[in-house]
């Protein structure tokens, strides 16, 4: 058990000296994919954003529908 852990924490500093070495570029590596799967993901939430509010005006103007229906069958005009 001692073995694994000294080969691990070994493992973990020549990778940084490495990374450090070669000027970042590993850790840059993973930034940019970090970057865009942000990007896919602000993308997919404005589609939903989007469609919420679809949704949101169709149920406004049926709500609406039904309720001048109701109004000119109840000769109701201040109901809301």
């Amino acid at each position: 058990m001692r073995k694994l852990l000294c080969l691990a924490v070994i493992a973990g500093v020549l990778f940084v000296a490495v990374s450090v070495f070669k000027g970042g570029s590993p850790f840059r590596r993973f930034g940019s994919r970090v970057e865009e799967e942000s990007v896919k993901a602000g993308q997919k939430a404005d589609s939903i954003k989007k469609t919420v509010t679809q949704v949101r005006e169709k149920a406004r103007h049926s709500i609406n529908k039904v309720h001048s229906i109701a109004n000119a069958i109840t000769g109701d005009k201040d109901r809301k």
